[in-house]
């Protein structure tokens, strides 16, 4: 992996599972460009190595993920070209996840927040700690999804749901998250890496053919129109980009966050 991206992500590789950590536990495990770039090139790495059958994404520190860096997005919001290349990249991320011929599980903690929710939703199996917070919360800050929850979402727990949890930005509890099918299990919090790295030891196990096609399958059972879906939501955000409204509710959460450090 190029050096620039070391910093980003630490991975591991132990035999058929490649341990996958986002690596900014100062920043939440913020996602901006190189976060991002990270984990594509982690997921070309694995298409090329046919010995991996397993990928295995945790956060460092006390969260998961909190979600997209908004200093990084308060930095490129009004360079068109710019946001366009940033939200692309984070769609390509998250697809790949799901278009990865291996399975991808997944362990979150302490919170996971919009962007961080919809990286998860991207994978195939979640793992979560019962203490573990989830939401969208985009709409709590005047924002608007970007990688690709509006249209996950509804797949996941059903257009009502999804309405709700978009419209109102609330936290789910693991158990909540559960109980609406957007994570597999839920375990004891002191067990969380115990669980995830057994689970995806046991899957690397399994016949990495059958595991491709059955994953495959799976996913194009809901893909009618869903590219489409996601081209639409990033055009949203680049003409939301463009209206002074963004431009106050980013400065608003810049704001209320130094207050409250």
């Amino acid at each position: 992996m190029p050096d620039r991206y070391r910093d980003a992500i630490t991975v591991s590789w132990d035999g058929p599972v490649v341990d996958v950590v986002l690596n900014r536990p100062e920043k939440f495990n913020a996602l901006n460009r190189d976060v991002l770039e990270a984990l594509l090139a982690v997921q070309a790495e694995v298409r090329a190595n046919p010995e991996v059958r397993v990928l295995k994404l945790s956060g460092a520190g006390r969260v998961f993920c909190a979600g997209a860096d908004l200093e990084y997005i308060r930095g490129i919001y009004t360079d068109a070209a710019a946001s366009r290349s940033y939200l692309y990249t984070l769609r390509d991320a998250i697809i790949g996840m799901e278009r990865l011929p291996i399975p991808v599980v997944t362990a979150v903690h302490g919170v996971v927040l919009a962007g961080g929710l919809e990286l998860m939703l991207g994978c195939d199996i979640v793992v979560a700690a019962e203490s573990t917070r989830i939401g969208d919360q985009h709409m709590n800050y005047g924002f608007i999804p970007g990688g690709g929850s509006t249209q996950r979402l509804p797949r996941h727990v059903g257009p009502a749901r999804a309405r709700d949890l978009l419209f109102t930005g609330r936290w789910l509890s693991a158990q909540d998250a559960w109980h609406m099918g957007l994570v597999s299990r839920v375990v004891p919090d002191a067990e969380l890496g115990t669980a995830t790295s057994e689970l995806a030891d046991e899957l690397a196990t399994r016949s990495p053919h059958a595991m491709s096609r059955t994953k495959e399958l799976v996913r194009r059972a809901g893909d009618a129109g869903f590219s489409n879906g996601l081209d639409l939501e990033i055009e949203s955000v680049l003409g939301f980009y463009r209206a002074p409204e963004f431009a106050a509710s980013l400065e608003a959460f810049r704001t209320r966050k130094s207050a409250g450090s």
